[in-house]
């Protein structure tokens, strides 16, 4: 006989057997979902003896590997391939029987792997069912990624955070403390949960997206974020809550409704007095996003301008403070107060002002030339008014120096440049304009290259009064830097003819200019003689020179 034939012949008996145990025992060999728990075996029923039903599966196993021993190699190969061996097969089964034992044997080949299973038990189920993605949409805030529920579920832990901490201050409060060793309640500094933070942190982030910003406000968080300015004593969530407002202030569409609402113009402006860096950052931010806006400017001007002690806490933030971002801010925002309100500006001309401008000018001089166009600016505004011009003649010794030393850092480098920087360079100008017509030249004695640096200014200028003919700019950008220039060129021939008609010029002008080049003494007579200054002082200028 051939192994062939052997192979074939003897397959029988064994599906035989093993269809017979499939049989007697389906449910325990394929329906087991945790074979090694106590708890899922069935019951022996009466006067029978119970058998554990792996035991049964193992000893059913091992009668059917007993059976095929003293068989041929062939039937070996087959019992080898029900152990899950696949060498002895290619030693002697051919591919029919192997495809024919392996599908006979079907309901037998699991009982190795159900052994392993033994030593685990099956995953549990998911926690939560699958949302359907109407569901997941309806979480969607807007057109973006964040989460709704996210959300809300912040500013429950928030407020339970607040909560918590308010309870512990009056539990604090019924202690007794020694006043001259340790503070109060009322100054008692904590931080917030570090995880709800950094989960603030992200949505003082987000909340510049218009949509999560408008779903804010329309879940009234901003009622939410007031509270907690109010009730915490943890300058981190104030300053990320005002953060946030800030953030919602930056859209047309909210900053009025903000405006509107008495209570946060209120606690806002109260912040102002606060001691805390970061948060008097975002407070001036969020106050200058509501005042740069036309229609919500009148709820914080009403307010700033019935309340003298807000001018107080803005000038000894900017006499005292080290903080150049919170200096640049503060100076951005006051700019901005005095040049949209001129009852506003009348009302805070004073030396009081004056000279924390001049100290915020010391600090930031040198590193911060944009916070330097802004305090410029507001020295030139307090000019316009008979109290500011006052109190800069009266301090002139302070304010000269400052606006003097300006002027030598722009004109220091070989070519001056004016492009971006008409403004402040205007100012500084101006300033010295009205010094120079209410005291005279004394100024000029102390420092006469002021002369010399206008006419290096002016010199530079010239080429930026025309429009070119190839430019990169847009034709409303190229507009609006010729408008600057031409304003650059009109002060500084308001400050030349102060100058030239001060009745100490010849000696103190006439000195500074016999330095100066003839093509720079050319642009200023050329300039001097679209101005409405009299011929015959022109004609003296020449002469002296």
């Amino acid at each position: 006989m051939s192994d062939e034939d052997s192979d074939k012949s003897d397959t029988g008996p064994i599906m035989m057997k093993v269809s017979t145990k499939s049989e007697s025992t389906p449910s325990k060999v394929e329906n087991q979902p945790l074979p090694k728990s106590t708890e899922h075996k069935s019951s022996p029923g009466p006067g029978t003896s119970p058998q554990p039903d792996a035991e049964v599966q193992r000893s059913d196993a091992e009668g059917q590997r007993s059976n095929t021993e003293g068989q041929t190699p062939d039937v070996e190969g087959q019992r080898s391939y029900v152990g899950g061996q696949r060498s002895s097969i290619q030693q002697g089964g051919s591919p029919s029987l192997t495809k024919t034992v392996h599908q006979s044997l079907s309901p037998q080949r699991d009982i190795p792997s159900l052994s392993q299973e033994l030593d685990r038990n099956p995953s549990p189920p998911p926690t939560e069912c699958p949302k359907s993605e109407d569901q997941l949409h309806a979480d969607i805030i807007g057109d973006t990624v964040f989460s709704k529920r996210w959300v809300f579920t912040l500013l429950m832990k928030l407020i339970k955070e607040v909560d918590k901490g308010d309870e512990s201050d009056k539990e604090e409060s019924g202690k007794e403390v020694n006043s001259k060793t340790q503070q109060g309640s009322s100054s008692h500094v904590e931080d917030i949960d570090e995880e709800i933070e950094n989960e603030l942190c992200k949505l003082w982030d987000t909340s510049m997206n218009k949509d999560v910003a408008v779903f804010l406000h329309e879940w009234q968080t901003v009622d939410i974020l007031l509270r907690v300015i109010e009730t915490t004593n943890a300058p981190r969530a104030t300053e990320i809550c005002v953060g946030i407002l800030a953030n919602m202030a930056c859209h047309e569409e909210l900053v009025l409704d903000l405006s509107k609402n008495p209570r946060l113009v209120q606690v806002v402006l109260a912040l102002l007095e606060c001691t805390d860096p970061p948060t008097l950052v975002e407070t001036t931010r969020l106050v200058y996003s509501c005042v740069s806006h036309t229609e919500s400017a009148d709820y914080w001007l009403s307010v700033l301008k019935t309340d003298a002690s807000i001018l107080n806490t803005i000038c000894f933030v900017l006499q005292s403070s080290t903080n150049v971002d919170l200096i640049n801010n503060m100076s951005d925002l006051v700019d901005k107060l005095l040049d949209i309100d001129d009852d506003l500006l009348s009302m805070w001309s004073s030396s009081t002002l004056l000279l924390s401008v001049c100290e915020a000018i010391q600090q930031v001089r040198i590193d911060r030339p944009a916070t330097l166009e802004y305090l410029l600016h507001v020295l030139q505004l307090l000019s316009t008014t008979e109290k500011g011009a006052k109190a800069i003649v009266e301090h002139s010794s302070k304010v000269c120096p400052l606006v003097a030393d300006f002027l030598h850092s722009e004109c220091s480098e070989e070519i001056v440049i004016i492009i971006g920087r008409e403004i402040e360079l205007a100012a500084a100008i101006s300033v010295l304009d009205i010094v120079c017509k209410t005291m005279g030249l004394q100024f000029l004695e102390k420092d006469p290259q002021i002369v010399s640096d206008t006419l290096d200014i002016l010199d530079s200028l010239k080429g930026h009064l025309r429009r070119r003919r190839h430019s990169s700019l847009t034709e409303d950008e190229e507009l609006q830097m010729l408008s600057k220039a031409r304003m650059l060129q009109k002060v500084i021939m308001s400050f030349m003819s102060s100058i030239l008609q001060a009745e100490d010029n010849n000696r103190i002008v006439c000195k500074q200019l016999k330095k100066c080049s003839e093509q720079k003494l050319q642009v200023l007579k050329a300039a001097l003689e679209k101005t409405d200054i009299q011929k015959d002082i022109i004609h003296s200028l020449e002469w002296e020179l």
